[in-house]
């Protein structure tokens, strides 16, 4: 009987390993082990002779699931379909503007020739008045994005939830006939 295993390592805090082991056993995974884990970083060492060793923590949570099993196939197409919607939901999410300043830098041209003959009082000015300047445009972009593409990106988010939905209750469903079948076959 093969099995196909993996590790996820994921933040040591019960409510996000507990989120993960139930995000993973809604795909017929099981829980083989959950390790708290600690790996060495680096160390910083002070001029008095001592060091400071420093660690990262995380859980190590490993799965395994029955590649005979009948719902096989269709539970892993299922897994992949969920993995693509996620990345599809996270992309368009990130690909929405936010309210903070872009923080790209603000070049001059010749800024040394600037700074050189411009007496110093007026740098400042200048400065606020390029930031004011780039603030306002990127607030008019803003706008215009969110008058022409915001309404497409929340339906495009809103129907890949729907679709998510659909897909974990199909899921479901899948795993309790997978269930009765195996205590059928017992």
């Amino acid at each position: 009987m093969p099995k196909e295993t993996f590790s996820v390592q994921v933040y040591p805090d019960d409510r996000v390993v507990n989120r993960t082991i139930a995000e993973y056993e809604r795909f017929g995974w099981e829980v083989i082990s959950n390790q708290r884990m600690q790996e060495f970083t680096g160390q910083t060492s002070y001029g008095d002779g001592s060091s400071e060793k420093h660690y990262s923590t995380f859980n190590k949570i490993t799965f395994s699931r029955d590649k005979d099993a009948a719902w096989y196939e269709e539970v892993k197409a299922y897994e992949t379909n969920y993995r693509q919607l996620e990345k599809e939901a996270k992309r368009l999410q990130e690909s929405m503007p936010s309210d903070t300043y872009s923080g790209e830098p603000i070049a001059f041209p010749k800024l040394s020739l600037i700074l050189f003959f411009t007496p110093l009082f007026l740098v400042p000015i200048i400065l606020i008045i390029r930031f004011c300047v780039r603030k306002s445009k990127d607030k008019k972009r803003a706008a215009e994005w969110e008058q022409t593409q915001k309404g497409k990106v929340l339906e495009q988010i809103a129907k890949i939830r729907g679709e998510i939905g659909e897909k974990q209750a199909e899921m479901q469903a899948l795993v309790a006939k997978a269930e009765i079948a195996m205590k059928t076959k017992r």
